[in-house]
């Protein structure tokens, strides 16, 4: 094969693979790169995206860049991937992408900095999880609240944000916005969410204790038991949640809580026998907390 026609069999696959990259036909853009004997940047960047859509990201040229870095950043190798970032002119719409990389390197003051030299759309909720692992509650809290204005109800809407503001303000003592966060939270996630629900539902029932609501505390003591995902953190949340029955009164929800886990010859049934005993006493009833 002679020069000239090298050249426009290359030219043409190119178009041709230009084409497919605008389309988002991923799977038809390898074969294509391969027929390309002297491939450009563009070809290397169409096959690296190609690549990348399909989450083979080992295959991704080092040349294309930011694509490169991101790739790095999906397989885990943040280091790698900052390193990358580092030494990149980026694009406003790239530093989000760089902030979440010092973010996972643990980099949250410049993890910030670069969120917030972004226009992505999650800047405001990225540089609240920043100020929140550098315990600016404050600022943390107004980010999350930013964010919840600009995208509530929009698609993409991550409502982990009701969680993070709920923690924000739990540590400022604003417990009322605290506890309403959380329940909003709670009211909105899925079952992938489990570990966080079961946590806010805790912070929820603390948050209404710090404002003597023992009534709403016990309400989502309850839901701790409901979302708990395994045997320590239900016994954990059986208690918890008696105790606060206890407080508020309620000696005979307490007792129903607490009874059918004395009935076994667990460690935990000694545990329950004595919190029953301890609300028997509080109810008066003294044979019954003795035979206990």
């Amino acid at each position: 094969m002679d020069v000239k026609t090298e050249k426009f069999e290359d030219s043409y696959y190119s178009v041709l693979l230009q084409c497919k990259f605008q389309q988002k036909k991923w799977q038809e853009i390898p074969q294509i790169y391969s027929k390309i004997k002297n491939p450009s940047f563009e070809d290397t960047y169409a096959v690296s995206a190609c690549y990348y859509e399909n989450g083979d990201y080992k295959k991704v040229s080092p040349v294309t860049g930011v694509l490169y870095a991101s790739a790095l950043a999906r397989s885990g190798d943040y280091k790698a991937a900052e390193a990358v970032f580092a030494k990149t002119e980026l694009l406003p719409s790239e530093k989000a992408e760089y902030a979440k990389v010092l973010f996972a390197c643990g980099k949250y003051e410049e993890a910030y900095q670069q969120a917030q030299q972004s226009n992505d759309v999650n800047k405001e909720y990225i540089s609240g999880l920043c100020q929140i692992n550098l315990k600016n509650w404050e600022l943390a809290k107004n980010h999350f609240g930013n964010y919840i204005k600009q995208l509530s109800g929009k698609k993409g809407f991550i409502n982990l944000v009701f969680f993070y503001k709920g923690y924000s303000e739990y540590c400022l003592e604003e417990y009322k916005n605290a506890y309403a966060s959380f329940v909003r939270f709670g009211s909105e996630a899925d079952s992938s969410q489990i570990v966080y629900t079961r946590k806010g539902y805790e912070y929820a029932a603390k948050s209404a204790l710090q404002t003597g609501d023992f009534k709403n505390a016990a309400v989502q003591a309850e839901n701790v038991i409901k979302n708990s995902t395994n045997q320590e953190e239900k016994q954990s949340a059986v208690l918890f949640c008696a105790e606060i029955f206890s407080d508020y009164e309620n000696y005979d929800r307490a007792l129903s809580i607490l009874l059918p886990y004395t009935l076994d010859k667990s460690d935990f049934a000694v545990q329950a026998l004595f919190a029953a005993a301890k609300v028997y006493e509080k109810q008066g009833n003294i044979v019954s907390a003795d035979n206990s």
